[in-house]
């Protein structure tokens, strides 16, 4: 009699309904190929997990559109991640491998530990399809791993491709940053050149003149935050760019800071030349920006419209190589700060206080190295900026008076101050205007029952404080306007006079070079302009 074969129980891990989540990840990479269109991978997706809706589930769709594979720190991936090691996801199914990552090492984890160690099914519909549940010996083959490794290659010259690309522009002096520098825009016709932003225009041009003029970069954040000017990050925010900065934590205002100030002034791009190629990425794999060398930068001079003239930038530049001492309100810097010298040693001298009224000035070489290496040279504060003013006004009584008007107008900078004040006034008036009337509409929406008085309340209080703000950056513009028109009329009477009254730090980088100090108090003074020769 032959043996009867008894029917198999069923296997309940294959009955089993896998919850799934589905991968998708474009990038630049894949040279705009239909096939690897986010919306033909979602479509595929689909279309697979609906064939298989006995045992497919589909929990959630990841999408990564715009990131590498070789990069590791997708926010849609890392989600995928995060969810498997929850165990709110047990299926993960993707396009083919190339999706999952183009990185060799990872993709191999991936697959032969992580996945594995979890009990997490992986299925590619292509490029090898695979499925981790239904063949696993077929997932850890070798074609999975020479896959990977031309996935990673493919990447490498990708990657090499792109970057030779990208230098051919950097040398033209064509822009191809995502965002321009604050104060320009992208020109419509052409994304490669820059267009001067006036209304960011205005507010570098200040920061320039507020530096020349003595303010501290401390002093100068502060006034722009005061003035409720929106800082770079916050303004390209506002005119619609999906700008995000790696340093924006939380979902805190943004406020100006000494450091965007200290870039401002130092950025080349404000006097028209373009320098880009600062930073690299390490690798095509490890997506972390390292500083190059100087030497390696592209540098094109006058690729676009200068915001600030080319003499100005200079003078700002000298200004930030010198050293400086803040004056002990922290808002602006001592008017001869990095200008005085000692004679002999070359040194800057060293500004000390005594008995809380009387100041002057050493050689820093003898007070702070040794009295053998150099002598003292002290000179008081008061005969310093007294010798230093006469100077400059003995040259400026050598100048005609049209010369001696360009002499104040290297000094004075309230032409750009007076729009930024008055652009910034006029903005804060007319929102403070619209919140006003907001929270009108707000008191009327509740009283008539069309939101509750949680939601009024929450509101009304972002609304309070948003007036709040405003309110105060309206008070700092007037007293800025107050302060700026009361210093007016120094300036008309060195126009009148031809001499100018008070030693500032504007006037001093303006017209003097250096004051060099010798031992017994004298000075030497090197002065900027002197009477123009004849013809």
């Amino acid at each position: 009699m032959g043996r009867t074969r008894r029917a198999l129980a069923p296997n309940n891990q294959e009955q089993r309904r896998w919850r799934a989540g589905l991968y998708i990840r474009l990038s630049r990479e894949d040279g705009g190929s239909e096939s690897y269109s986010v919306s033909n991978q979602r479509a595929l997706l689909l279309e697979f997990v609906e064939a298989h809706a006995a045992e497919l589930v589909a929990q959630e769709i990841y999408v990564d559109d715009g990131h590498t594979g070789t990069d590791s720190m997708r926010p849609a991936f890392l989600r995928l991640l995060a969810h498997v090691r929850e165990g709110r996801v047990d299926c993960v199914v993707v396009k083919d491998l190339s999706r999952l990552s183009r990185n060799y090492y990872e993709a191999g984890y991936y697959l032969e530990q992580l996945f594995v160690a979890l009990n997490v099914r992986f299925i590619s519909l292509s490029d090898p399809a695979l499925d981790s549940f239904r063949d696993p010996a077929g997932a850890q083959s070798i074609l999975v791993a020479v896959t990977n490794v031309f996935n990673d290659a493919y990447a490498q010259q990708t990657s090499a491709k792109i970057r030779a690309i990208l230098d051919m522009k950097r040398r033209k002096g064509e822009f191809i940053g995502a965002f321009p520098p604050y104060g320009y825009r992208k020109d419509a016709a052409d994304k490669h050149r820059l267009q001067v932003d006036e209304e960011a225009a205005w507010v570098v041009r200040a920061i320039f003149d507020w530096f020349l003029a003595g303010k501290s970069k401390n002093a100068i954040a502060r006034q722009l935050n005061e003035l409720g000017i929106p800082c770079p990050s916050a303004y390209k925010r506002q005119q619609g760019m999906k700008y995000h900065n790696p340093s924006d934590r939380d979902g805190s205002p943004k406020f100006w800071q000494p450091s965007t100030v200290s870039r401002i002034l130092q950025n080349p791009c404000y006097a028209g030349h373009m320098v880009q190629g600062r930073y690299r990425m390490k690798s095509y794999k490890v997506h972390t920006q390292v500083r190059t060398r100087e030497e390696e930068w592209f540098v094109v001079p006058n690729t676009h419209v200068p915001i600030i003239d080319a003499a100005v930038f200079a003078r700002a530049q000298e200004l930030g190589r010198r050293d400086t001492r803040v004056s002990s309100d922290g808002d602006t810097l001592y008017p001869l700060s990095g200008f005085v010298r000692c004679a002999d040693c070359g040194k800057a001298m060293s500004r000390t206080k005594c008995r809380e009224r009387y100041v002057y000035y050493t050689c820093r070489t003898y007070k702070d190295q040794s009295r053998t290496a150099c002598t003292r040279h002290s000179i008081s504060e008061a005969d310093l900026f007294g010798a230093v003013l006469a100077a400059i006004n003995v040259q400026l009584a050598k100048l005609d008076m049209a010369h001696v008007r360009e002499a104040v107008a290297a000094c004075r900078s309230a032409a750009h101050m007076d729009s930024l004040s008055a652009r910034s006034l006029h903005a804060n008036r007319r929102q403070l205007a619209q919140k006003q009337t907001f929270q009108t509409m707000l008191w009327e929406d509740w009283k008539q029952g069309h939101i509750s008085q949680a939601e009024y309340s929450r509101m009304h209080a972002q609304y309070e404080q948003e007036v709040e703000r405003l309110q105060s950056a309206i008070a700092a513009a007037e007293r800025a306007t107050a302060v700026r028109e009361a210093e007016e009329g120094p300036w008309e009477q060195v126009l009148q006079t031809g001499q100018f009254m008070h030693l500032t730090r504007e006037l001093v980088a303006a017209l003097i070079g250096c004051v060099y100090v010798q031992e017994g108090g004298g000075i030497r003074i090197q002065v900027r302009f002197s009477r123009p020769s004849a013809g």
